[in-house]
C-alpha cells in the first residue's frame, strides 16, 4: 500500500485535481499571482523556478542584515518586549533564531499536556503519520489547545521579524523526538518571495540530551536556499521526481560539510519558545533513552501577502 500511495503522490494531474477540489480556498492565490506578475492558474502547480523572471524583496531584516540590530531597535513593538527577549531577538539576523525563555508558565504547559494526553487516551486523535511521531493540526481541531497556546500572543513578535503580518498555517505536536534529518522549513513550506515563514518550537517539558533534542546550525539561514533547482529533482511533465526529498537531504548534508557549521543542541526548559528563520538548518537528534519523551508543539506562521506552497510537490498551501 505504501508503494502505491507513493506512486500516486508523484502524479501531477492528481495534485491539480486536489487544487480544483479546494478551488475556493485558493482564491487569494490568484490575486497574489497577479500581484507578483506570475501568469498561472491557482489550480496549477507552482515552484520556485516559475519566479526566475520575477523581482522580489526579502524580509526587511534579511536586507543589509549587518545593520539589523539597530533597525530592529527602531521598530515600534520592540520597546514592548522584555529585556531577555530583546537581547535574543537582536541577534536574529546573525543566528537565524531566538529563544524566548520560559515564555509559557508551568500551569499552562501542564494544561496543554493534560489535554493532549486525554485526547490520545480517548482515541479522539490519532497518529496520522505514525512513523513520524506527529499529531497534526490540533490547534485547528481542539479549541482548548488553541486557547492555551500563545498563537495570537506571538503574532506581533513574528510580524516584527518578517516586516509583514502573519497567519498561523499549521501545528505539529510531538510526544517523542522526531529524529528528523537536517533540513530547512523552506523546502516544505516555501514562499515567494523567499523567507516569509517563521517556525515556533515550544518545549512542553524540560528537555535534555537523551530525549532527542532539537538541533540547529546557527547562521545557516544566511546561505543560499536549497530548492528543487539545486537538487535535480527528476520531475517531468506528468510526474514528480521519485527520490526528490532524499536528494534534498543529501544536498543539505553537503552544504553543512562544505561550510563547517557548528551543530548546537537546544536543551530547553519547560515553557521555552524557540523561533527560527525559514532557511535555518535544523532537525531532531537521536533519542538516546527511548523511555523518555520529548513533548513539544511546533507552530508554523506564513506572512499574509506572499505566495505560499510546497516546493517539492508544487502544491499551493491551503490555509485553514
Amino acid at each position: 500500500m505504501g508503494l502505491i500511495r507513493n506512486i500516486f503522490k508523484r502524479i501531477k494531474p492528481l495534485h491539480v485535481a486536489n487544487n480544483l477540489v479546494n478551488y475556493n480556498k485558493l482564491a487569494n492565490d490568484q490575486e497574489l499571482y497577479r500581484k507578483y506578475g506570475l501568469k498561472k492558474s491557482k489550480a496549477s502547480g507552482v515552484k520556485h523556478s516559475d519566479f526566475n523572471q520575477v523581482s522580489s524583496t526579502p524580509p526587511w531584516l534579511d536586507v543589509n542584515s549587518e545593520n539589523s540590530r539597530e533597525r530592529l531597535k527602531e521598530h515600534p513593538f520592540f520597546s514592548e518586549i522584555s529585556d531577555q527577549q530583546k537581547e535574543s531577538l537582536l541577534d536574529w539576523s546573525y543566528n537565524g533564531y531566538a529563544v524566548l525563555q520560559e515564555y509559557l508558565n508551568a500551569k499552562i504547559v501542564d494544561a496543554i499536556n493534560l489535554e493532549i494526553d486525554q485526547l490520545i487516551d480517548s482515541g479522539t486523535v490519532s497518529w496520522k503519520y505514525p512513523h513520524s511521531r506527529r499529531l497534526m493540526n490540533l490547534v485547528h481541531e481542539n479549541e482548548k489547545i488553541a486557547k492555551l497556546l500563545p498563537i495570537e500572543q506571538l503574532k506581533p513578535v513574528l510580524s516584527m521579524l518578517l516586516g509583514k503580518e502573519v497567519d498561523l498555517f499549521q501545528s505539529i505536536n510531538f510526544i517523542d523526538g522526531s529524529e528528523q534529518k537536517a533540513h530547512a522549513d523552506s523546502i516544505h513550506m516555501t514562499t515567494f518571495p523567499l523567507g516569509y515563514l517563521i517556525g515556533v518550537w515550544i518545549a512542553l517539558e524540560d528537555i535534555g540530551p537523551d530525549q532527542g533534542p532539537l538541533f540547529i546550525y546557527p547562521g545557516s539561514h544566511r546561505l543560499d536556499y536549497v530548492l528543487t533547482e539545486e537538487i535535480d529533482a527528476g520531475d517531468n511533465y506528468f510526474l514528480l521526481g521519485k527520490n526528490a526529498y532524499s536528494k534534498y537531504e543529501t544536498a543539505i548534508e553537503e552544504v553543512i560539510q562544505k561550510n563547517d557549521f557548528k551543530r548546537t543542541e537546544f536543551l530547553a526548559k519547560k515553557g521555552d519558545v524557540l523561533l527560527w528563520h525559514a532557511n535555518l538548518i535544523h532537525g531532531g537528534s537521536k533519542i538516546l533513552n527511548p523511555k523518555l519523551t520529548r513533548k513539544s508543539t511546533v507552530l508554523h506562521y506564513f506572512a499574509k501577502d506572499v505566495i505560499r506552497y510546497h516546493e517539492i510537490t508544487q502544491r499551493p498551501a491551503i490555509i485553514p
